[in-house]
């Protein structure tokens, strides 16, 4: 076989080759505009919790960011065994005001919404609420999308802000919340007696525990 061939032989099977690989990757391409292509890793969103507190009224408070909505917030809470938090009064308001400044947090909302932007503000139960602090031009009216009360660092007279509760909200602070449980859950539990306890020294069954909200993966959002 002579040079000339050998060369037209190379050169088809380095074409060939070059078309075959330029087509997988467009088969992968394509393929994962279907999801049929390579699997990508799921990208996780961490909680990261602020620290679970006994207020002076008894309540223990904790604001978290789940980068969801406010009924993602409202279910979560419950969940927990709590709630969203209800601001009841003056104290209350100026109690939330200084614990969520002294978690490093810029924003944290509570349960307060204009579920239809009507100006007709409700509690998580559907009742009106007891107490009312809105900021000066508060509540927003120019977005139709604020509609959930929020505490904001810069309204340093503790007064309230309406927020959309969207994680692209210029509001610094994101999605946090507050979830109120109405009971001191931060005093040490009694040790148990013997009577209280099994055989292996366990309590037995039937036994409440509340749950501390700790690192926790959230996959979707609203």
């Amino acid at each position: 076989m002579n040079i000339k061939v050998l060369a037209m032989i190379s050169m088809f099977a380095f074409s060939v080759s070059s078309i075959c690989e330029a087509g997988l990757g467009l088969f992968d391409k394509m393929g994962e505009g279907i999801g049929l292509g390579p699997s990508k890793k799921r990208v996780v969103k961490k909680i990261k919790p602020g620290t679970m507190t006994t207020l002076s009224n008894k309540h223990t408070y904790q604001i978290i960011d789940l980068g969801g909505g406010y009924y993602k917030a409202v279910l979560y809470a419950e969940r927990m065994g709590g709630h969203i938090a209800t601001v009841d009064s003056k104290e209350e308001n100026d109690l939330l005001y200084d614990f969520m400044i002294s978690q490093g947090f810029k924003g944290a909302y509570f349960g307060l919404v204009d579920k239809d932007f009507s100006g007709d503000w409700r509690l998580p139960d559907g009742s009106e609420p007891k107490y009312i602090n809105w900021h000066s031009k508060q509540p927003d009216r120019s977005n139709a999308n604020c509609k959930y009360a929020m505490f904001y660092s810069i309204y340093t007279n503790k007064k309230w802000k309406a927020g959309t509760f969207n994680k692209l909200d210029p509001v610094k602070g994101g999605n946090a919340f507050i979830i109120e449980w109405d009971k001191d859950l931060t005093a040490k539990a009694p040790a148990a007696t013997p009577a209280q306890t099994t055989g292996s020294g366990q309590r037995p069954s039937g036994t409440i525990y509340y749950p501390v909200v700790e690192d926790e993966d959230v996959i979707s959002n609203d």
